[in-house]
């Protein structure tokens, strides 16, 4: 058969009888085959099957064609039989030829890659079999399990195709358990390992397919095997290569699969191939309940990758509340008390804020009047003119005049809860200017205010850190910059700001 190029017609009747046809179809079909490609073969063709036989069977001529016969993508008529779930006809060619079993195409996979992706996504593309024969696959679900227990003895059941991934792989990818479940039954190897995509676990983990991650658990899975290119292999492409399952699961905050896994054997301070454990992950991305996890079983908060330790990595993503907790377990010398409290924050707290005492008696005059809501919004308009008359003299640098705007804002204020924010943003715009005009102690005093009027803005920190800076007073120039980072994460420029103050002052 040296020109099967030409043959290509006739090639694909056969696949699509070994895909959906009958034993008898694909007879006919290779018969055609072998008289397209040598006419003079006709007599001894016709002789082969002229035996009355109460069966279908193939004879040694359609055999040896079919044992050629590829397609462009190198999968033999076993490939494509296994694809459409035909039990008679894989049945019959396997029992025929089992050598079958071991063609791989141009991926290395076999027969059982074929079948185990067709069972689960009932679909398969081939230009070799027409859109109308894929359609009408009428393979039986119990056919195509008797087609997998078939292949898995004949194909090898724990195969690598050339991307790294076994059987198991596959079906864990696909999200089978039934196919995962027979195939452990069977003897796969629950833990083959593989360099680009780790165990079948890594994968189960990284779908979420927690029914599965249970049955290879329930199977002898160890969670710590790592692939050969993350055990320090310098020449390994590291970035793409899957972490350790439970580092995976602590950097996506999984809460469930962490405990699952630690409580099935799963090592705390397991690394990946950049050196980062479950705890870093978890501190960077902010996920306490994580953390406090890990830590229960013994993981080391002091392990330090690429002169970070979780402590400084949930510092420097603007996790306060992960760096609080994470301060108890990490060496002293490495935690920054200054960050988590400062004398400002007391002095908040305590209400010592000053104040000036003309504002103090208009706040207490407000505060005893009854107000309408016609009379609060009108208030509120007027405030918000002076505010933006204020920001129009900032654009042109009148720094004096737009301090006097904004106090005339603030006078305007009831001592009423729903004049906070307004104030904050008065207060935080009055520091501004008097920072401008070199007035630091009453720009403090502002920053003070903005905070104290709304807590939770970041803005109203970042004036506060911005006086600190130019009082020269780092302890609290960072801690403000902190809180002002914690509370606006998502702020690059911020973030940026923020890590780089940070940096110079451990270095110093």
């Amino acid at each position: 058969m040296a020109n099967i190029e030409g043959l290509s017609d006739y090639v694909k009747k056969v696949f699509e009888a070994c895909f959906s046809g009958t034993l008898s179809e694909l007879k006919e079909s290779v018969n055609r085959l072998l008289l397209a490609d040598s006419p003079d073969l006709k007599d001894e063709i016709e002789k082969s099957n002229s035996k009355k036989r109460d069966e279908v069977i193939l004879t040694s001529f359609e055999l040896s064609a079919l044992e050629y016969i590829r397609d462009s993508k190198q999968r033999c008529v076993s490939h494509i039989a296994a694809a459409g779930g035909n039990l008679e006809i894989l049945n019959t060619l396997l029992t025929a030829s089992p050598n079958l079993a071991h063609i791989e195409d141009e991926n290395n996979e076999n027969s059982l890659f074929y079948l185990i992706r067709s069972i689960i996504t009932n679909s398969f593309e081939s230009d070799m079999v027409s859109a109308d024969k894929l359609d009408k696959s009428s393979s039986l679900e119990e056919n195509r399990i008797d087609c997998l227990i078939l292949l898995i003895g004949l194909c090898g059941i724990n195969n690598m195709n050339k991307f790294g991934l076994s059987p198991l792989h596959v079906a864990t990818e696909l999200g089978s358990y039934q196919i995962c479940k027979i195939l452990l039954e069977n003897n796969a190897n629950v833990n083959v390992c593989s360099k680009s995509f780790n165990t079948p676990l890594s994968i189960a983990v990284i779908k979420s397919h927690t029914i599965l991650v249970d049955l290879f658990l329930e199977h002898g899975a160890d969670p710590n095997i790592i692939s050969v290119e993350d055990k320090g292999d310098d020449n390994s492409d590291s970035d793409k290569s899957i972490p350790p399952p439970l580092v995976y699961c602590s950097s996506v905050g999984n809460t469930g699969l962490v405990k699952k896994l630690l409580e099935n054997g799963a090592d705390p301070n397991i690394c990946d191939s950049q050196g980062w454990t479950p705890l870093h992950c978890a501190s960077e991305s902010g996920y306490l309940s994580v953390c406090k996890l890990l830590i229960e079983y013994n993981a080391d908060a002091n392990i330090v990758c690429k002169k970070k330790n979780a402590y400084i990595l949930a510092v420097m993503n603007g996790h306060d509340k992960v760096a609080e907790y994470l301060k108890e377990f990490t060496n002293e010398s490495d935690t920054f008390e200054f960050l988590h409290k400062s004398e400002t924050e007391n002095e908040l707290n305590n209400n010592e804020v000053d104040c000036p005492t003309d504002e103090l008696d208009f706040l207490r005059l407000h505060d005893s009047e009854e107000l309408t809501d016609e009379e609060m919004e009108k208030i509120k308009r007027l405030v918000k003119e002076t505010r933006d008359c204020g920001k129009e003299l900032v654009g042109i640098e009148d720094y004096t005049n737009a301090t006097n705007c904004y106090t005339k804002g603030l006078s305007l204020c009831p001592d009423l809860p729903e004049f906070n924010e307004l104030k904050s943003i008065l207060y935080s715009n009055r520091s501004f200017t008097n920072l401008k005009l070199k007035n630091l102690n009453q720009s403090l005093r502002d920053a003070k205010q903005a905070v104290k009027f709304n807590p939770e803005w970041s803005k109203a920190y970042l004036r506060l850190a911005n006086v600190y800076k130019e009082k020269g007073e780092t302890v609290d120039y960072l801690h403000n910059l902190f809180q002002a980072f914690v509370r606006d994460s998502k702020n690059s420029e911020l973030k940026r700001r923020f890590q780089s103050e940070f940096n110079k002052h451990r270095k110093s």
